[in-house]
């Protein structure tokens, strides 16, 4: 959970010949199985570097094997029903199906109308250093039907900014959601959101400030300021913070660019939904972010010559 266990994904682009690149294995993405990580070469001594990866699918495997229960099983007895999540999960009834925003995937090549797109289509175009001058959306391949290819630790939910929030709303109460039921004790909230790792602003650490320029690396974690990971995503570790957020302040996002921010101090929640692929298009915890905090009365944000426009 920490991203610091040498596994990698195999759309993390690395330099011809670069010993991490090596170790990327796509199995880990598509289907991300116990037998899939058995046998890979570790990118890095596990603990020594960080490196976003799909060992949250292998963590998805640990908690079957634990509750001894299928993976959407225990998130909906566990999670969505306690919370009231009740439009979450890996598969969309067909009759819900209209109320749904299909995914997108954004392309620099134009396709017709009823074509789709794969995530590999988007891999191909981030291989060659595009930044975000995308501008032709098509929906994506299969996922457009509601039903993922598989149930994983790391891909494949679906739900609403509704239901998000109300996930979003128990994590920021420290276990207790909207209706009063607590979900998780607050000394697990407490150990999942504090900072796992040192600062991801540097190099050798952070591994992906060496990936190839303009990638999903360096564009999805970047060298910033009073920022570590959690067992929850990123976590600001003092107030002096590129978002001018809280310390303690946490979020992240997925690939589809649905990411999330919570500050506790503030009891301030902020989603984004675009629903289209890469994440990394846009730096909206970097851009949007601050202007949020801007509004706030008693101003945080630090002048980091930031642009405002978007």
């Amino acid at each position: 959970m920490t991203h610091t266990s040498g596994f990698t994904y195999s759309w993390l682009q690395r330099p011809v010949g670069d010993a991490i690149g090596k170790t990327d294995v796509m199995s880990l993405f598509t289907t991300g199985t116990p037998d899939d990580f058995v046998g890979i070469p570790l990118a890095f001594e596990s603990g020594t570097r960080f490196r976003y990866s799909g060992a949250t699918a292998l963590l998805g495997n640990v908690v079957e094997h634990i509750a001894q229960q299928p993976l959407d099983v225990f998130f909906q007895q566990h999670i969505f029903q306690p919370l009231s999540m009740t439009r979450t999960g890996f598969v969309i009834d067909k009759a819900d199906l209209p109320a749904y925003v299909a995914p997108l995937v954004a392309l620099d090549v134009q396709k017709d109308a009823n074509d789709t797109a794969s995530f590999t289509d988007v891999m191909h175009n981030w291989r060659h250093g595009n930044t975000a001058s995308e501008q032709y959306l098509v929906k994506c391949r299969g996922l457009d039907k509601g039903v993922s290819k598989a149930v994983k630790g790391d891909s494949g939910l679906f739900s609403t900014p509704h239901d998000w929030h109300k996930l979003s709303v128990m994590l920021m109460r420290k276990g207790i959601g909207e209706c009063g039921t607590r979900v998780l004790e607050e000394p697990i909230i407490e150990r999942m959101l504090a900072a796992s790792t040192g600062p991801l602003d540097s190099l050798p650490f952070n591994t992906h400030l060496a990936d190839l320029p303009n990638t999903g690396g360096p564009l999805l974690i970047p060298p910033r300021r009073g920022v570590a990971h959690s067992l929850c995503g990123l976590v600001t570790t003092t107030n002096d913070n590129f978002m001018g957020a809280s310390a303690g302040s946490f979020g992240w996002e997925g690939i589809y660019t649905t990411k999330y921010w919570i500050d506790p101090v503030e009891e301030l929640v902020i989603l984004y939904f675009s629903n289209v692929s890469p994440c990394w298009r846009w730096d909206l915890h970097g851009r949007v972010g601050p202007l949020v905090y801007d509004a706030i009365t008693t101003r945080r944000t630090p002048d980091i010559g930031r642009s405002s426009s978007l």
